[in-house]
C-alpha cells in the first residue's frame, strides 16, 4: 500500500493494471482481511505496474529462527 500511494495510484488503477476487474482483492489483501493475500503472480504484476523490483515487497521481512 505504501508504494502504491507513493506512486499516486488508486486501488482501482492498480487492479485494472494487473488485469482485475474490481478492487476487491487489492483492498482485502492490503489489510490482510480474512487472511487474503497476494500470490507470487500478483506480486510480479504489481511490481511491474508500480515499476519497482519485486524484492521491494520483502525488504522489511525478518526471518525467525
Amino acid at each position: 500500500m505504501r508504494v502504491r500511494k507513493e506512486k499516486v495510484m488508486t486501488q482501482l488503477d492498480l487492479a485494472l493494471s494487473i488485469g482485475l476487474k474490481s478492487v476487491g482483492l487489492i483492498s482485502v489483501a492490503e489489510i490482510c482481511h480474512n487472511k487474503k493475500h497476494f500470490n507470487i503472480e500478483h506480486l510480479y504484476k504489481i511490481a511491474n505496474a508500480l515499476n519497482i523490483d519485486i524484492c521491494e515487497f520483502f525488504k522489511d521481512i525478518s526471518i525467525k529462527k
